[in-house]
């Protein structure tokens, strides 16, 4: 559909345009504080114009009514721009503004406003992209009367309507206000269409009182605080980061705004939280800058929970046009890579000599330690962990570091130490060191640092854990049950060995109790697993019923494991029990 914008119909309004060459953001005067020929017929907002400064001439200027007028019903400020439809001798005018400058003659549907590149008072450069215009309006249209805003972005001509100038529009916005009486300040938005990726040299922009040729006298509308928005779009140079706990991460928030700022900006990276929302934004990075695009690099704290509703957005601050950037945000995932650390230290006392408070490596020596932990086969259900596998070097150290067997480390909860909340497979050295798979570091637990139960487990010894909840992070933190001094939960839950602790031995069934008679005792397993029939019998191998860790699993002799768990128990009363003090 055409639609003019002629003389009598009140063609849109002219921009007085007093800059230098460069682009800015927003429209002069959008606020229509400032006014020239106050009083007068030409009547007008500074940087804008209406049909009394037409290109018709003296003659059709004096013939044309006056259609704007300032006033102070406003928005905001001190004024508004009212525009309103009059009657003239060739039909209704149509009260128009215009920041470029109307087109007038005698017949009114040759009419149309248009950019005069070459007279810096009727154009008005803008070289940027803006997402949307916006505005406040009032409007007493008559019946079947209704104003318009428009605007298009344009290189070379520009007119409104096109008037043959189509091909040169890179982007148009047009918002048609509503058909009834709007009484109060009521903010309207609309969005621009872009028809391709050029760059745009000016923007012509009309308001109106009434609906071009067919307005209809008396229909008066009231403008302010008309703006030019832009997307401030974010760009992160990753779109997940996985943490660990403790350190942060850094990543780089690309920003792209569309339009160039008026002075320097401070442009702001924000996280929101794990739910999507920005009502307490964190800032992760920020960067000053006058350029419309660029880089800001940031850092995502250490500590932040894991979550699939991040998001990131880039605000802007700093200038008066601050407040026409709309930030876009864009999801972000965080993955928990957090780590705690354990440098724990236990004793058991099956290899344990207390002359030289070190234990033996006979399995190890024996080639019999298994390269893939070995208590998933035996029944235990890893939480967060399971299948940790060493190598043959690492078996293959000797001296007070070499591994003497598995062991599994438990993290419990501090709220209730019955619930394993991470368990993982360990190697324990000869000096009682308990270290990860590689036969050196610490044993490492992918929870978030906070206070921990830590319990030790092994397949035939009574496990024990620390009595009170302690605190972990991604140091190291010492826990030493061969320490007599640390606190253990539970009674009598290590053997005090001399100078030392260890786990209590004899636990070859690999439940919560050592027994030596009645149901279920750890006795008869050893029987059986050396045939059952002659007690003198031994079988070798890696086999929880080798209670010493010597390799031999004997019921009868010298340095036999029956014994040993008689001894346990106290060594009078074979139906004495000891049972394992973990909750």
């Amino acid at each position: 559909m055409r639609h003019s914008y002629p003389i009598a119909v009140a063609l849109l309004c002219g921009l007085l345009f007093h800059t230098t060459a460069q682009a800015q953001p927003q429209m002069n005067n959008a606020g229509f504080e400032n006014w020239q020929n106050l009083g007068t017929g030409t009547e007008e907002p500074t940087d804008w114009s209406s049909i009394k400064t037409s290109d018709g001439g003296t003659f059709i200027n004096n013939l044309a009514p006056q259609v704007c007028w300032r006033s102070t019903d406003f928005h905001s400020g001190s004024y508004s721009v009212r525009l309103k439809t009059a009657s003239t001798a060739f039909g209704p005018a149509n009260g128009t503004l215009t920041c470029g400058r109307v087109h007038a003659e005698i017949t009114p549907a040759n009419g149309y406003v248009f950019t005069d590149a070459g007279d810096a008072q009727w154009n008005q450069a803008i070289t940027s992209r803006p997402d949307s215009l916006v505005g406040w309006f009032k409007a007493t249209p008559q019946p079947g009367d209704e104003g318009k805003v428009e605007a298009i972005l344009h290189v070379l001509e520009g007119k409104l309507p096109e008037n043959g100038t189509l091909p040169n529009w890179i982007g148009r916005a047009r918002w048609i206000a509503p058909s009834a009486v709007v009484g109060t300040w009521t903010r309207f938005s609309v969005p621009f269409t872009y028809y391709n990726s050029g760059t745009p040299s000016h923007i012509l922009m009309v308001l109106t009182s009434g609906d071009s040729l067919v307005t209809v006298v008396n229909s008066e509308s009231w403008y302010d605080d008309i703006a030019l928005i832009y997307n401030l779009t974010a760009t992160p140079s990753v779109n997940s980061v996985a943490l660990n706990g403790t350190d942060p991460v850094g990543i780089t928030v690309n920003y792209s705004s569309g339009g160039v700022p008026t002075g320097s900006t401070l442009f702001t990276a924000q996280l929101s939280d794990a739910s999507g929302s920005f009502a307490s934004p964190q800032t992760i990075g920020f960067v000053g800058s006058s350029s419309a695009s660029g880089a800001i690099g940031c850092s995502i704290p250490g500590n932040t929970p894991p979550g699939t509703g991040y998001r990131i957005r880039v605000v802007a601050s700093g200038t008066a046009f601050s407040a026409y950037y709309a930030p876009v945000s864009v999801p972000f995932t965080i993955n928990s890579t957090a780590v705690v650390r354990v440098a724990a230290k236990v004793f058991l006392d099956g290899p344990y000599v207390s002359g030289t408070q070190l234990m033996n490596d006979n399995l190890r020596s024996q080639g019999i330690v298994p390269l893939v932990e070995p208590y998933t086969a035996i029944g235990y259900t890893h939480v967060g962990g399971g299948a940790e596998v060493t190598t043959a070097p690492v078996l293959a150290v000797t001296g007070n570091n070499a591994i003497v067997d598995w062991v599994v480390l438990e993290l419990r909860d501090k709220n209730n130490s019955a619930t394993v909340l991470r368990s993982r497979s360990a190697l324990v050295q000869r000096d009682g060191d308990v270290v990860d798979v590689d036969g050196v570091s610490s044993v490492p637990f992918a929870v978030a640092a906070d206070n921990y139960f830590v319990a030790v487990r092994h397949r035939n010894h009574l496990g024990c854990m620390t009595a009170t909840s302690i605190a972990l992070s991604g140091t190291a933190a010492s826990v030493d049950f061969t320490n007599n001094a640390t606190a253990t939960y539970g009674t009598n839950a290590r053997r005090v060995n001399g100078a030392r602790s260890t786990l209590w031995k004899g636990n070859a069934r690999w439940d919560a109790v050592v027994k030596y008679a009645g149901g279920s005792n750890d006795r008869d397993v050893i029987l059986t697993a050396v045939g059952g029939t002659v007690p003198t019998a031994t079988v070798t191998g890696y086999r929880s019923e080798d209670v010493n860790m010597d390799g031999t699993t004997k019921y009868a002799g010298g340095g036999n494991d029956r014994d040993l768990i008689l001894q346990v128990i106290g060594g009078t009363v074979p139906t004495a029990t000891k049972a394992q003090q973990l909750p």
